[in-house]
Order: C-alpha cells, then structure tokens, then sequence
C-alpha cells in the first residue's frame, strides 16, 4: 500500500516474471534477491556522491505466488507501474509462496544519484524519459536488455 500511495514519486522501473516449477522459482528467488542487496555497500555509496538532487532510492518488490498473478503491464509509464503494484500481491493469503522487499540503500541518509541508480541498475528504465538508449524490453519477460542483442538473455524472446 505504501509503494502504491508514493508511486508518482517514481523515476525508474522494471517489470520481471518468470513461470517457474517451485524448486526452479526457490532457486531464483533466493538469487535475484541476493542480487539485488549485493549491487551496493556504504562504500559505494560514500564514494560516488555527487551534487545532483534530490537523491533516489531502489525499492524492488519480490514475489513467488502459488500459480499465475496477472500479466504484467506490457509498457513503462505510472499507471502501467500503479496496474503493477495493485495486481502483484495474490489476492489470497495461501496463494503467496515468498516475498522480499529489497530497499538499496539500507542506509536511509545515504540516497543514491540518477547516475548510481543508472550504473548499479541497467535494467532499469527511465519513466519520465522513456527507455534509454541502447535498452530493449523483452516482449515476452518483460527483461530489460541490451538493444544490440538479437534475443533477450533471460528467455530468449525478443
């Protein structure tokens, strides 16, 4: 609820998904949320301040649901990142396998730069810019990847 109510605060975002059998869908959960808490330290963040303002922070919602959630938006934008959120909690209880909220950085007085959200992760796009350039999203996953790839390296859709 909260992330639905500061939505229009967002810059950035990505869409993800995956359909998975339960032991595939444990194994990628637990490295995709490895992941993501891995991408920053307090080091990496201390050394690449800059004076850009205000500064941004990366919150990604993990889900793992016991069958199917609703597609995912097929385009970038706020209401398609609002559709996003309303539709990705299943609706009910037993139907929720797993879940992660993964706030980078941890340290809530060291936000990150446009520029250290854009190194730290490529994957994600521009809401109010569009895509950037060189980035494709995936027709199939909704991955983003490299523009100059011929398939998307997550499932090979283009």
């Amino acid at each position: 609820d909260a992330l639905a109510e500061a939505h229009r605060a967002a810059r950035y975002a990505a869409f993800q998904g995956w359909s998975l059998d339960p032991a595939g869908a444990e194994a990628v959960f637990g490295q995709v949320a490895a992941s993501l808490r891995g991408r920053t330290t307090p080091a990496t963040v201390a050394g690449a301040r800059s004076a850009e303002a205000p500064g941004l922070v990366v919150v990604t919602l993990l889900v793992a649901a016991k069958g199917p959630l609703p597609p995912l938006p097929s385009a970038l934008g706020l209401p398609a990142l609002m559709a996003a959120l309303e539709g990705i909690v299943p609706a009910r209880p037993d139907l929720l396998a797993d879940f992660a909220l993964v706030w980078t950085p941890a340290d809530e007085g060291a936000p990150l730069s446009p520029a250290e959200v854009e190194a730290l992760y490529p994957e994600l796009l521009r809401l109010d810019d569009g895509a950037a350039p060189g980035r494709r999203v995936c027709g199939s996953c909704r991955a983003v990847y490299a523009g100059g790839l011929a398939r998307c390296p997550a499932c090979g859709g283009a």
